[in-house]
């Protein structure tokens, strides 16, 4: 017997005969579960999958969700008249998802882009992260280049994609040895961070700013000690992009 137990009395119990059980009654016709509330009509149509697309329809949905771009691009493809280039393809599809009751199919903006930029080319899968990149330079350039552009520089504003994409980046390294510090500015239109199923956005935010040490083969060249040595650098953002996807 363990140590402190109480051993249990086992008690015999009578319990009074029961009356016969009537004859149990036919069971109820199951009702019909209630009809779940019809849902509204949906603000936007989905894309069309051309074969191995989901990269594109990935981008496309969330460029969609960006304020301001779908005007931005409206304009300056006008201005710029680029009725020939990837500015006003992405200008026109973006205007087809918000307005289009169907579904649509992003066929011309594949086929300018897989011109423009052959590594899209064939039925493969894609980075989607290269693909904003390339869409992103794109509306840069023909911005630029557009016809006139030599004469109005500086007048007419950055393209669109500088306007609500680009952003920059702050590193500072910080010398171990003598405590001496350097800074780098570095322009972004997206950040590569770390992913985790079981870790938020933030997670991968606070990996990103993580201050590195610097060691071994990847030592700091110090100009002040003239020597290679063991550093600490950081990254912070000292200009946020204004683009913000809309919930």
């Amino acid at each position: 017997m363990a140590l402190g137990s109480v051993p249990r009395k086992r008690l015999r119990v009578s319990t009074p005969p029961q009356p016969a059980a009537a004859a149990a009654a036919p069971p109820a016709a199951a009702a019909a579960p209630p009809r779940p509330p019809r849902k509204a009509a949906l603000q936007h149509a989905g894309l069309r999958n051309l074969g191995n697309t989901c990269y594109l329809n990935a981008v496309l949905q969330v460029l969609l969700r960006c304020p301001r771009l779908q005007e931005l691009l409206r304009q300056q493809a006008a201005a710029a008249s680029a009725a020939d280039t990837l500015l006003s393809d992405l200008s026109s599809t973006l205007e087809l998802m918000a307005t289009a009751p169907s579904s649509h199919s992003p066929s011309s903006l594949l086929e300018r882009l897989r011109r423009q930029h052959p590594v899209f080319r064939g039925g493969g899968q894609h980075d989607a992260q290269e693909l904003l990149r390339c869409l992103l330079l794109s509306v840069h350039e023909a911005w630029a280049l557009r016809p006139g552009a030599e004469r109005v520089a500086g007048s007419a504003g950055p393209s669109a994609a500088e306007q609500l994409f680009h952003g920059e980046l702050v590193y500072t390294t910080r010398c171990l040895q003598c405590d001496g510090r350097r800074t780098r500015r570095e322009g972004f239109s997206d950040l590569s961070l770390s992913v985790h199923h079981e870790q938020p956005l933030e997670w991968g935010l606070a990996q990103f700013f993580e201050a590195e040490r610097l060691r071994s083969s990847e030592k700091y060249f110090c100009e002040s000690c003239r020597a290679c040595t063991e550093a600490v650098r950081t990254p912070r953002v000292r200009h946020a992009p204004p683009a913000e996807p809309q919930p």
